[in-house]
């Protein structure tokens, strides 16, 4: 997350993102991103796998290998998670929905 684009201490959503790992005190959570095309260029292409892993422990996480719609509010660099529930977007890795 970049606070700079939203600013710290917002509430935001992250839809349709794939848990990829979850760890003692973190979750690590991915999605495809598409680069920024210059005018005047077809683009598209290409896609980008974008990672955020969030500072998360105790009971309540999503599991990996889900995708979630997560929510959270910016902190610098990051997410402070409050919540998240099922989505029904595809898995960014297998591709699965």
């Amino acid at each position: 997350m970049r606070s700079e684009t939203s600013g710290a201490g917002r509430r935001v959503v992250l839809r349709g993102v794939s848990v990829t790992q979850v760890t003692a005190g973190a979750v690590t959570v991915a999605a495809l991103e598409q680069p920024v095309c210059p005018p005047g260029l077809y683009c598209g292409a290409g896609l980008l796998v974008a990672e955020l892993t969030v500072a998360w422990s105790g009971a309540g996480r999503p599991a990996a290998g889900g995708v979630v719609d997560l929510f959270g509010t910016t902190v610098p660099g990051s997410l402070a998670p409050v919540g998240h529930r099922p989505s029904d977007e595809c898995h960014v890795d297998t591709g699965w929905c």
